[in-house]
């Protein structure tokens, strides 16, 4: 990890634990929410602009693709 700076050290230290944060047990029950919101039809598309592990991406995907 030499000369990464103290954010690139925290964040790949981090990295392999985040989905056990309390924050990332909703995601479900927020996809829901937006689908809802945004009245995404079954075969839809939202696009993610969004950064981070593909949380808000992959849930929906599944869904809206009938795999889920």
């Amino acid at each position: 990890m030499s000369g990464m700076n103290t954010w690139q050290k925290f964040f790949d230290a981090h990295a392999s634990v985040y989905e056990e944060n309390a924050f990332t047990k909703n995601t479900a029950s927020e996809i829901d929410f937006l689908i809802t919101e945004l009245e995404v039809a079954s075969g839809g598309s939202i696009l993610d602009l969004g950064c981070g592990t593909g949380r808000h991406a992959v849930e929906p995907d599944s869904r809206l693709r009938g795999c889920g």
